[in-house]
């Protein structure tokens, strides 16, 4: 499975993603800026602090699209409490850990965001993900955790199309037939066999998916 976050089909019927592409960037030449000004004036302007947060929050996810980590490490320890346990706030957190390759603080920030945010079910992906890839995890491990967020999500494709990977993998191509058709009945032919014909996981059923490609 390729996807700890969500693959691109998924963004508009899933509606993830609370920032725009441009606007963490921005955010970035935004704080930026505005220290810049104020060290040359040598004055500090007000700013409310939930909006500092939200900015740095932003800024923070602008690091991490250019690779600049510690820099995003420095603005999400600025935020407060408040912001930082929000559901954003977490997801900003995983993937930064994510990036470090930090799986078992990765996994612990996705099992924050499943307590405290049980409805979003980036959470829940997330966990599965990061516990697919912590020293103490595995395979087994992610399906397990990932099967728990099923009744909660029944028409999360991305939740099938992840559950068919994990059986992949672990070589129950039948098993992983079922999660992938249940995918499809919820996104199409088009995009699953777009994704799992990229996706190594799911190498024992390109065959199967190259018969059902569209235009084949």
């Amino acid at each position: 499975m390729r996807f700890g976050i969500y693959p691109t089909p998924f963004l508009a019927t899933n509606g993830i993603g609370s920032f725009s592409p441009g606007s963490s960037s921005a955010s970035v030449g935004v704080l930026a800026l505005g220290r810049l000004i104020s060290k040359i004036v040598g004055v500090s302007f007000p700013v409310p602090e939930p909006w500092q947060n939200l900015q740095r929050l932003r800024a923070a996810e602008g690091w991490i699209e250019l690779g600049l980590l510690e820099e995003a490490r420095v603005e999400l320890a600025e935020i407060g409490p408040e912001l930082r346990n929000g559901a954003d706030g977490l997801e900003v957190q995983w993937r930064l850990f994510s990036e470090l390759g930090q799986w078992d603080a990765a996994f612990a920030v996705a099992e924050q965001a499943v307590e405290l945010h049980p409805d979003s079910e980036a959470g829940w992906i997330h966990r599965s993900y990061a516990a697919r890839r912590r020293p103490t995890g595995g395979v087994e491990f992610a399906r397990s955790l990932l099967l728990e967020a099923i009744p909660r999500f029944p028409k999360s494709a991305i939740l099938y199309f992840n559950l068919a990977c994990y059986s992949a993998r672990l070589g129950e191509p039948e098993e992983a037939w079922v999660w992938l058709t249940q995918s499809v009945d919820l996104v199409g032919w088009r995009i699953i066999c777009e994704m799992g014909l990229k996706d190594s996981d799911l190498e024992s059923l390109w065959p199967q998916l190259l018969d059902k490609a569209p235009g084949k």
